[in-house]
């Protein structure tokens, strides 16, 4: 029989518990009750968990380590973005060159002539010649994408119709989207001539610094050996002869054949033809009379 008087070696102690009348409302409860119960506690909980989330910028107040010395904790910075510039749109642009794919490299010898050109030293037409896929239409692409003064832009290209000698050309879409452009409302069928209609837009280019592009003209060219490099279309035909005797602005053709007569050309070089270039600039003795010659 043990004995009473020795000290127990497991002492037990009741806490009070501070819960119970919760926890005997919370058994009390029928299974509807306590479906809402667990919701509400879940819905608050994840307010919470939201509340204490969010990125807030709070202002960290300064830390006094000594009575004279004050230590300030920076804001985090975020990193800065550098933003480039666009090359800004021209007021007036008709552009329908085609899509061109792949990286442009080199050509600084044809980039210099036409940034040359359009800052104003006298030439009025350059011609690029080279045959198909040598890259005439990409090297256009990628200097009026980096020339940010054209305010009024042209570009119309003809490759689509074909180069075949007993095909009808018809450049009466290019003259309707042109005269649009420009600000005129006269149709093609009021002109009594094809030269009209080719004069009239040449005086529709003239009240404006415009860059007229003619990309792959070579469908309205004869490339027969009699004819070779004559225009086919009357209306073209005047619209680059008026502008050879005065343009403010600058006409750049492409072509696989030179257009007849020469008004300004540069053939692009390849791995088996020279480069020799011929360009068109203001006569010094005439004003209205274009100077052709090699350099």
């Amino acid at each position: 029989m043990p004995d009473s008087s020795l000290p127990s070696i497991v002492q037990t102690q009741t806490l009070p518990n501070e819960f119970a009348p919760v926890e005997t409302w919370i058994d009390g409860l029928s299974n509807g009750e306590a479906t809402i119960l667990g919701f509400i506690l879940v819905t608050v909980a994840s307010f919470i968990v939201w509340l204490f989330s969010r990125k807030k910028d709070i202002a960290i107040p300064p830390i006094n380590i000594h009575p004279h010395i004050t230590v300030k904790i920076p804001k985090a910075e975020l990193p800065t973005v550098q933003v480039v510039p666009e090359t800004p749109n021209p007021k007036i642009c008709l552009d329908r060159l085609p899509t061109v794919k792949g990286k442009f490299f080199g050509r600084e010898a044809e980039l210099k002539l036409l940034n040359e050109a359009w800052k104003g030293d006298g030439t009025r037409i350059i011609q690029f010649i080279a045959p198909g896929g040598t890259g005439k239409t990409k090297l256009l692409r990628h200097w009026l994408d980096h020339t940010n003064d054209i305010d009024a832009l042209i570009a119309w290209s003809f490759y689509s119709q074909g180069s075949s000698e007993d095909k009808q050309i018809s450049a009466s879409p290019f003259f309707n989207h042109a005269f649009e452009k420009l600000g005129s409302t006269r149709s093609l069928s009021s002109f009594t001539t094809e030269e009209a209609k080719g004069g009239y837009l040449t005086e529709l280019l003239r009240q404006q610094r415009c860059v007229l592009v003619l990309d792959g003209l070579e469908p309205l060219q004869h490339a027969g050996k009699g004819m070779r490099g004559e225009l086919k279309d009357r209306a073209i035909r005047q619209l680059l002869r008026s502008l050879a005797g005065q343009n403010i602005g600058l006409c750049v053709i492409t072509t696989r054949i030179a257009a007849r007569p020469c008004i300004a050309t540069l053939v692009i070089p390849t791995a088996t033809s020279p480069a020799p270039i011929k360009i068109c600039r203001k006569s010094t003795t005439s004003p209205n009379r274009a100077a052709c010659g090699c350099i």
